[in-house]
């Protein structure tokens, strides 16, 4: 993936806009409006993106099923505390 910036967004921020709005124009375009204005002017990066989405991200879920596999709640508590 490229990271130039054009206008305050990331080419990579676009791809994964595309991914999570699920190839819904509106929907893509309406958590872009929401980026730019919780954002305040900075950039708008593939994290902004994932917050305003509401998208959990795909370490996150991989962290919750390592320690949930591991059958220690232990591991699990500290994972769920981490985020």
């Amino acid at each position: 993936m490229q990271s130039s910036n054009i206008d305050g967004l990331f080419l990579n921020a676009v791809s994964h806009l595309v991914e999570v709005s699920e190839g819904d124009l509106r929907k893509a375009i309406t958590f872009l409006q929401s980026a730019t204005r919780l954002n305040a002017g900075k950039e708008i990066t593939e994290q902004v993106v994932t917050e305003i989405a509401g998208v959990i991200p795909k370490e996150t879920i991989e962290g919750v099923l390592a320690a949930c596999q591991s059958g220690s709640f232990e591991k699990l508590e500290i994972v769920v505390k981490r985020f």
